[in-house]
């Protein structure tokens, strides 16, 4: 609506307002108008830098949960006792077994 707006209407809208508010009261309008803008356009710096620094907490974040997954070797979900077999061990028979042809069975 506003973005239309040309020099010279912007002078003739300067021009009305000083006439009908008055010297001093424009200058005040004006002063307290460019501390808002100043005040808003702060906050919004202040905001965009928070999300920014969110985001790169979330991002080295993810890298380190990443980099413990890799680096961090499986734990045995239990110390296993003398005499009981690792899942190392488990896993070994488990592949030998599949391998192994199933033996036939005597009719």
């Amino acid at each position: 609506m506003f973005g239309n707006i040309g020099p010279a209407e912007f002078l003739i809208l300067l021009t009305v307002l000083v006439v009908v508010l008055g010297k001093k009261k424009t200058t005040e309008i004006a002063r307290d108008a460019g501390e808002a803008r100043r005040e808003f356009h702060k906050v919004s710096q202040e905001a965009l830098e928070a999300m920014e620094e969110i985001k790169n907490m979330e991002k080295v974040e993810a890298a380190q949960d990443q980099s413990a997954k890799v680096s961090s070797p499986q734990q045995p979900a239990s110390n296993p006792t003398v005499g009981e077999p690792t899942a190392k061990q488990l896993d070994r028979k488990m592949i030998e077994e599949a391998r192994s042809p199933e033996p036939k069975e005597k009719a």
